[in-house]
């Protein structure tokens, strides 16, 4: 949910059943996982990697990250087709040709709930100056904060 907050692109659950014509194919555009009553029906790669949680029980969740998470961050949807949906905040704020230290504060504040001190500031925006490509770096930018310790700390 926090992944959906600070990259403007929702989920979407699926609960795998092609029949258009059964109920609950698919739960409405913009539910939070935390919201799905049986998550248990619907697919999620994400919530099978990070621990589904079960509404008839009490949550145990393990801190430990696994394999299977490494990879999902480093090539899954939750993360690489978020950062680069073209409906997404990133996208969205280079199309209004914001600048870099603002397309900066706005996914710290989105996703730390605090602005970038100074000397984080100059740094990324010298990282993101020095290379050819803005668009890439700007996305690596998101990524880095999405897959960021701060990031799970605070979500």
């Amino acid at each position: 949910d926090a992944i959906c907050d600070v990259s403007e692109v929702p989920e979407v659950f699926t609960t795998g059943v092609s029949d258009a014509s059964k109920m609950n194919a698919q739960a409405p555009l913009g539910t939070r996982a935390i919201q799905l009553r049986q998550p248990d029906l619907f697919f999620s790669r994400f919530l099978e990697l990070y621990g589904r949680p079960n509404r008839l029980t009490l949550p145990e969740r393990s801190g430990k990250a696994n394999l299977g998470q490494a990879l999902h961050m480093l090539a899954g949807s939750a993360y690489q087709e978020k950062v680069t949906a073209p409906q997404g905040r990133l996208r969205r704020l280079i199309r209004s040709a914001r600048s870099n230290s603002d397309i900066i504060r706005e996914f710290y504040l989105a996703a730390f709930t605090r602005m970038p001190d100074r000397a984080e500031l100059e740094e990324l925006e010298r990282a993101i100056a020095s290379t050819d490509d803005r668009e890439a770096a700007l996305a690596d930018l998101v990524w880095a904060v999405l897959a960021s310790r701060e990031m799970a700390e605070n979500h």
